[in-house]
């Protein structure tokens, strides 16, 4: 049985579309209908109300990747709750979150 090959995917572009994603979930009519409920969710529950933001990259040069930046995405989000803000250091904590997952080599 072969070992699953990594993910190879840039810094670069992991944080700009990090970056991207992060800003259209908590600027959007669902994170303020959902973000007091996220942090005692699961993971399945957090991530139903915002799947359309993760959907809408399939197909195109992030597939490969897509349902880990979701993961991801979602856990930050579920850790800092309401208090999560859209700036460079929740980035960097989703794109370090990134970077420690066994099925992805960022390269930089």
């Amino acid at each position: 049985m072969h070992a699953p090959m990594k993910v190879r995917v840039t810094h670069l572009q992991a944080t700009a579309r990090v970056r991207e994603v992060l800003h259209t979930i908590l600027s959007s009519k669902e994170w303020s209908l959902n973000a007091s409920s996220i942090p005692a969710s699961d993971y399945m529950e957090g991530r139903e109300p915002f799947r359309r933001f993760f959907d809408v990259y399939e197909g195109s040069d992030g597939e490969d990747w897509l349902g880990i930046m979701e993961w991801a995405v979602l856990e930050e989000m579920r850790a800092g709750g309401t208090d999560t803000i859209a700036n460079e250091d929740t980035v960097t904590r989703i794109v370090d979150r990134l970077d420690c997952h066994p099925d992805i080599c960022l390269e930089r």
